[in-house]
């Protein structure tokens, strides 16, 4: 029989991917009648994914994806494996090549029917639901090829898709996670699988400039080439199981055109849109007429030693950076403040060369007077003669002259008359994190943090290089119907300021609507010193189809919490802004710091109960302005606040963030220019906050605490881990006593993993936990044979 199979040989080993790398044991062969060869028994039942490397060539309307799957056997014995590969539904194998020695391995593909059973088989063997989201999914087979103990085997193969249209861009996606169908295909059991090392590159050519390249998918992407080809490239070299890459573009005549993405769950409801533009000239150019620079450094007392000696090598290199037409000046504070020159100076060699001796001759002392440092600073560049940035660097609370936060931040909107954008960089934890971040905010800027240990010089340097070359700045969109009139109904429109936009960014616009239809798209601001004004057309749509741009909704909540918590931060609480929080963190299982108690199973949602928590949780972080904690707030709320896209969502149970790692000290903004629609690799000012497997956690009396498990989103829904199970956000408790039992892996499972279309994806993602999820009309409770809590 297959199980005494099992027992006697594992065949073993899997590999990727484009869609997904899938290596089937000789059990899974038998399935589907399989002879395997049987030459000897294999005990082990484990084998990693090494080096995966995908690429994709685009040209015209076609892409070709290439994966190549290192496949690496750890155990002691030979194994025997088949290579099976979940094929995206509109792609087209041009050839599959199994490296082995150099010699190629047939392959074949299996439809929709035959590979439906090999999924309902393997997922009933395993008890791992993982591959229902895979059902109805043509399969690619390889035939069996052996891997001797500790060796290696490339999986390589070719399909062609043609990538979707979205609006006026084009959307490109390639499967990365179906690794996790490898692995529940190519073992006994469901086991954890890493993937040590990622590579994917999407070059596109086009005949016409690239002006939008945007991945909804990871923030964390390079982009290189000239205006008609450009590689899009992710690399990681942690373990992991990849999430699906997802990238879209688009091409015009118009460098720049401006695109529309618009999602629309319920037609009586508003929807949803962003806007995405970028030049496709990505070129370092100076600034037409020079900049003013001013650096602004903290020289108190508690900056001695090491962090001074940073400080300064961080002026050095700011100044070396100067283009010749730029303009500059130093400015120390302790409890008083010293200039280097009393008024702006040309960067000549000359001047540089005395700003840096005057410099190197600074010693830290006193206190900290921020606000007349502040002050100094402004006053230089209050004559607006050219574009000006005051890179503002502190370690810590101001303890001379003013000192109120409110009042600085009204000093500071009153003394610039000259506009300049202000970039505030905290140095350590003992900083007053809300201030910065309203200096920032109100000055077009971005604030970023040194933790302790990290390098102050380079946090500079880094800030620099990203304002050397703004693309556009003072952006400002407008939408035009066809009327010629702007559409009744956009309303919460982010950000509601006018913007800059610097090399490597995407600017994102994200907003809600109520009346649908044709729009036009003007984005006017100023580029090399000119007005430009950016055109584009797009559809506010009556009603999606699918759920293909959901993201996009969940885009515009992540951006709405992080302002409605900001207000809340800095100018106190209020019942709606607290209800309207609280609606949205559970809707769309978007939690911050300051709702992460949401996510305690212990936590009602109701609001009833849940209103108070939050006021409570509110005015608790209003009291936290300096410290580690403080700290990690407010950075993980600008973090959401920038986001172009890549918000957390469907996580596995290894990958479920504890909340206190999550804005723990991993997720502390690494100091390098980022923001609104970042598609830099560097991390950005707001770099992803760190993940964790969910453990327990420890009080201030240092006793254990149960753990905390955050909420997932799968599709469209929110699920919260409550009374023992994994609940939809609209569902109460109760309905738990009502709903319709079904057993995992019966006959009636499989059937309701068809009932809706994202069905079989929310089942995949749970396990064998209990699900309390409403299909249709009707809420049914998904729990093992015996109702096992699942825990």
């Amino acid at each position: 029989s297959a199980v005494l199979r099992l027992s006697r040989y594992l065949l073993l080993l899997a590999g990727f991917i484009s869609g997904s790398c899938l290596l089937c044991t000789a059990a899974a062969a038998q399935d589907v009648g399989i002879s395997v060869p049987r030459p000897f028994p294999v005990p082990v039942a484990g084998y990693e994914i090494s080096r995966l490397e995908v690429s994709a060539v685009v040209r015209q309307q076609s892409a070709k994806v290439r994966v190549s799957s290192v496949l690496k056997n750890p155990g002691l014995q030979a194994i025997e494996a088949s290579f099976l590969f979940p094929l995206p539904d509109d792609a087209v194998v041009g050839s599959l090549t199994l490296l082995v020695e150099g010699k190629e391995l047939t392959g074949a593909v299996l439809e929709a029917k035959e590979a439906r059973r090999i999924y309902e088989a393997t997922v009933r063997r395993q008890r791992d639901p993982a591959l229902l989201e895979y059902v109805g999914r043509r399969l690619l087979r390889s035939s069996v090829f052996p891997i001797p103990a500790g060796a290696e085997r490339t999986v390589e193969f070719e399909y062609v898709v043609l990538p979707v249209p979205r609006g006026s861009l084009r959307e490109l996606r390639l499967p990365l996670r179906s690794v996790r169908a490898a692995q529940s295909l190519g073992v006994t059991a469901a086991a954890p699988l890493n993937v040590q090392q990622l590579e994917v590159n999407v070059t596109i050519h086009s005949e016409q400039p690239l002006s939008t390249l945007y991945s909804p998918s990871h923030a964390d992407v390079t982009i290189s080439g000239g205006a008609e080809q450009k590689t899009v490239s992710l690399k990681q070299s942690s373990p992991g199981v990849p999430g699906d890459f997802v990238l879209m573009f688009s091409s015009g005549v118009q460098d720049g055109v401006p695109a529309v993405l618009s999602y629309r769950r319920n037609a009586a409801e508003p929807g949803y849109f962003m806007v995405l533009a970028a030049p496709a000239d990505q070129q370092v150019r100076p600034v037409p007429g020079g900049r003013s620079i001013v650096l602004v450094v903290d020289r108190s007392g508690s900056m001695r030693g090491e962090k001074f000696l940073q400080a300064q090598q961080g002026i050095r290199r700011l100044l070396e950076s100067l283009n010749a037409d730029d303009h500059f000046d130093l400015v120390v504070y302790d409890s008083d403040v010293e200039l280097f020159r009393n008024e702006l100076q040309m960067a000549t060699p000359e001047n540089i060369q005395l700003a840096l001796q005057w410099a190197d001759a600074l010693k830290p002392q006193g206190g900290t007077n921020i606000s007349e440092g502040l002050a100094a600073a402004l006053r230089l560049t209050s004559k607006g003669e050219r574009p000006a940035w005051v890179l503002f660097l502190t370690d810590g609370l101001p303890t001379a002259g003013v000192t109120d936060e409110k009042q600085i931040a009204a000093l500071a909107s009153r003394d610039n008359v000259g506009q300049a954008r202000i970039f505030s960089l905290g140095v350590g934890y003992d900083v007053n994190s809300r201030l910065l971040d309203r200096l920032s905010a109100a000055h077009r800027g971005r604030t970023a943090y040194v933790p302790p240990g990290e390098q102050i010089d380079a946090a500079v340097a880094a800030i620099e290089a990203g304002i050397a070359s703004p693309l556009l700045t003072d952006l400002q969109l407008r939408l035009i119907d066809a009327g010629g009139k702007e559409p009744d109904g956009i309303t919460q429109i982010w950000p509601k300021k006018p913007t800059d936009l610097y090399r490597g960014e995407v600017f994102v616009y994200t907003g809600r609507y109520r009346d649908a239809g044709d729009v036009q798209v003007q984005l006017t601001g100023n580029r090399d010193g000119v007005p430009v004004t950016l055109t584009g057309n797009g559809q506010l749509t009556a009603q999606s189809s699918d759920s293909a741009l959901s993201f996009v909704e969940r885009l515009w909540a992540g951006r709405r919490i992080a302002e409605l918590t900001a207000q809340m931060d800095q100018n106190g609480e209020s019942e709606e802004l607290l209800t309207e929080l609280l609606e949205l963190s559970k809707k769309h299982g978007i939690l911050t710091p300051w709702t992460s108690f949401l996510a305690d199973e212990r936590q009602s949602l109701d609001a009833v109960t849940a209103l108070p928590a939050l006021r409570g949780a509110v005015r608790e972080q209003a009291k936290r302005v300096s410290g580690a904690a403080a700290v990690h707030s407010r950075s993980s709320l600008q973090r959401l606040a920038a986001s172009a896209g890549a918000l957390p969502a469907e996580k596995s149970e290894a990958d479920n963030a504890d909340l206190n790692a999550l804005f723990g000290d991993n997720a502390v903004a690494r100091p390098a220019l980022g923001g609104a629609g970042m598609l830099s690799g560097a991390g950005g000012l707001f770099p992803a906050p760190g993940r964790a497997s969910a453990v327990a956690n420890t009080d201030a009396a240092g006793q254990v605490t149960p753990a905390v498990r955050g909420p997932r989103v799968v599709g469209n829904r929110a699920f919260f881990w409550k009374e023992g199970c994994w609940m939809e956000v609209d569902l109460q408790p109760a309905d738990r006593n009502s709903a319709q039992r079904v057993e995992l892996f019966s006959d009636q499972y499989f059937a309701l993993s068809e009932q809706e279309a994202d069905a079989g994806q929310c089942l995949a993602a749970f396990g064998e936990q209990p699900v309390l999820i409403r299909l249709g009309q009707v809420v049914y409770l998904i729990e093992p044979a015996g109702g096992a809590p699942g825990r």
